[in-house]
């Protein structure tokens, strides 16, 4: 750390402040690795004094001052398998109940499998019991326009049959008597005309027409019925089975309903299923947080015992081959401490040692320099704004 700055004055102070922050920046630097290796070394301290407290428990050291560490130790080692068992068993229970939730699930998959087939059996079976019925109801649609197609024609058939039928009766009515002429014996003295068979001729070829035309109207009647009688027959057929369909129709409506309701059912359970488990996973979480919370504070609490047992032990120096080594290496860490913590209050007083005025006129000419270069660039906005 340089001690004071090498010119004097503003200027001076001004260039001190750079070395100065480097200075202690490093001293910072190197204060915080020296407390990371004092940390660590007093870890390895707890570390050998737990493992002397641990080895004077292995040997059942009998020593008056020991014996509540002793039992200490022996009270929190209970309580850590303890609290170990009751999460071997959580986690055995845990894995149990996964195992039979997975077989309800698996089953329960199967049935939504098996129902989601019923339905869509039942839909497409209803689907085409739909289309049937939407047929029949058109067959007899259709029949009934035929039916009504062959009752209009049969009515122009009744009506050129009566048509006909007068006809042939105006041409009996108003047909000539045909008489020979060698039978009419004429006056004496009077010659009789020729008489022509023209009217005769025509009379009877309009009787023959009408004759026809009445013929054929009732042979019309007599096919038309026929026709429909047979489209009547039908129309009776298609009937029944649109009655059929019809009743049908309710129940395979209500076997489908039942169908998606079973479905229905069935994802309810699988979600009730879904939602049992996390449940339960969360409850199985939070119990092993606990537990493993409770291992932790009887693990620390054993290390605490261990640490505290071995510090007596280390205090008294109880005399055995097995604590000899553990002894050096504590004395040989204590000693280390030591100086790591003289080496910390070593650059914890060389990152303090600097000039403190100069630091100060240093600092106030920067801080001086700085409001007068946001003054200049407030009043340069302020001109250009203007």
């Amino acid at each position: 750390m340089p001690a004071a700055p090498e010119i004097a004055g503003v200027v001076g102070a001004v260039r001190y402040l750079a070395p100065v922050l480097r200075s202690w920046r490093a001293h910072r630097r190197e204060e915080a690795r020296l407390r990371r290796l004092l940390v660590e070394d007093q870890r390895l301290l707890d570390a050998d004094l737990g493992a002397l407290g641990r080895r004077a428990r292995e040997e059942r050291v009998e020593l008056p001052s020991l014996a509540d560490d002793l039992a200490r130790v022996d009270r929190a080692e209970a309580r850590h398998a303890a609290v170990h068992g009751d999460a071997r068993r959580n986690r055995r229970r845990h894995s149990r109940r996964i195992a039979q939730h997975a077989a309800d699930a698996e089953g329960r998959g199967a049935e939504l499998t098996l129902a989601e087939e019923a339905l869509a059996t039942h839909d497409r079976a209803q689907r085409e019991h739909a289309e049937a019925l939407g047929v029949a109801q058109a067959n007899v649609v259709k029949l009934d326009v035929e039916i009504r197609a062959l009752d209009v024609r049969a009515g122009e058939a009744r009506a050129a049959e009566v048509l006909a039928a007068s006809l042939l009766e105006a041409a009996v009515h108003a047909a000539p008597i045909a008489q020979p002429t060698d039978t009419i014996a004429a006056a004496p003295g009077v010659s009789l005309p020729a008489v022509s068979d023209a009217p005769a001729t025509a009379a009877e070829s309009a009787r023959a027409e009408a004759a026809t035309s009445l013929e054929h109207a009732r042979a019309e009647i007599a096919r038309g019925a026929a026709v429909r009688a047979t489209l009547i027959a039908q129309r009776a057929v298609e009937q029944t089975r649109v009655d059929e369909l019809e009743a049908g129709a309710a129940e395979r409506e209500r076997v489908v309903d039942a169908a998606r309701a079973d479905v229905e059912a069935v994802r309810r359970t699988i979600a009730g299923l879904r939602d049992e488990r996390a449940r339960f996973e969360g409850e199985h979480d939070a119990r092993q947080d606990l537990l493993v919370t409770a291992q932790d504070e009887a693990q620390s609490e054993i290390t605490r015992a261990l640490v505290n047992l071995g510090t007596l032990l280390n205090l008294q120096r109880v005399d055995h081959t097995g604590f000899r080594p553990l002894y050096a290496h504590i004395d040989e860490l204590k000693a280390r401490l030591v100086e790591r913590e003289i080496e910390i209050r070593r650059v914890e007083k060389a990152a303090r040692a600097f000039d403190h005025a100069a630091i100060q006129r240093g600092l106030i000419a920067v801080g001086a320099l700085v409001a007068a270069l946001i003054f200049v660039v407030l009043a340069l906005v302020l001109l250009v704004a203007d």
